[in-house]
């Protein structure tokens, strides 16, 4: 088993550093808002189908959008973390993190009873949700906790049940790569909105190993719940 610990910073300039976390800052409108009405496209680059059942679907051959250059950068950065600021409509966006062993958090988590990220609006189907007492919406990290992502409504969506647990497979690769390989992984989680939507349509998970080319995915998760209706808009919900 392989372990190289820290990145090797390497001869990076403070200036090149600085230059990659303005492009990080300045892509992040991009990236954040669905195009208005009509299909669903991710990043500006590649529509997404229609909801039909599937958590999740591969976008982009599976392959990350981080530049080489972000990639370098961010390895001479090491270990970080990125969010963006609450949109004019109160949503969060882009979450970007380098993770690693050294950023892992087993802390007990905080209450979050008293945060309401954009479109929050509860119901229960007891009937439909096993799990949760029934509760449709979680307050779901882009980053995950464990991976040391805040406890910050920039870091928070209302999230359904159904989404917040299946993307625990993505997540879960992240962890078991950055502990079986002492790597460091460039990390991105994006809500998708479409148009005015405060309630996102889903996220898109990107990830890449730093010290080789060995690891990574682009997945695009639903903001759905099989069995509802859930409206993006008002953040209604009603059995399908």
């Amino acid at each position: 088993m392989k372990r190289r610990g820290k990145i090797r910073r390497g001869i990076v300039p403070a200036v090149l550093i600085a230059l990659f976390l303005a492009a990080l800052t300045a892509s992040v409108p991009l990236l954040q808002t669905g195009i208005t009405g009509g299909p669903l496209a991710v990043a500006g680059r590649e529509e997404i189908p229609a909801y039909s059942g599937e958590p999740f679907v591969i976008v982009n051959g599976d392959v990350p959008y981080f530049t080489r250059e972000e990639k370098e950068e961010a390895a001479g950065e090491g270990n970080f973390f990125r969010y963006a600021e609450l949109d004019s409509l109160g949503r969060a966006g882009a979450a970007c993190a380098c993770v690693s062993e050294e950023t892992v958090d087993e802390s007990d988590r905080t209450e979050l009873q008293e945060l309401r990220p954009s479109g929050w609006k509860q119901n229960r189907f007891p009937e439909l949700i096993p799990d949760n007492n029934g509760y449709l919406m979680n307050r779901g990290h882009l980053i995950m906790r464990y991976l040391g992502g805040a406890d910050d409504l920039r870091n928070i969506i209302a999230m359904t049940q159904s989404c917040n647990q299946q993307m625990e497979a993505h997540e879960k690769r992240v962890l078991h790569h950055v502990y079986s390989e002492g790597d460091h992984v460039l990390y991105r989680v994006t809500p998708v909105y479409r148009g005015a939507e405060p309630v996102a349509r889903g996220v898109l998970m990107e990830a890449a190993s730093l010290e080789d080319d060995s690891f990574g995915f682009c997945v695009f998760y639903y903001n759905e719940q099989p069995g509802i209706a859930l409206d993006h808009m008002t953040g209604e919900s009603r059995p399908q």
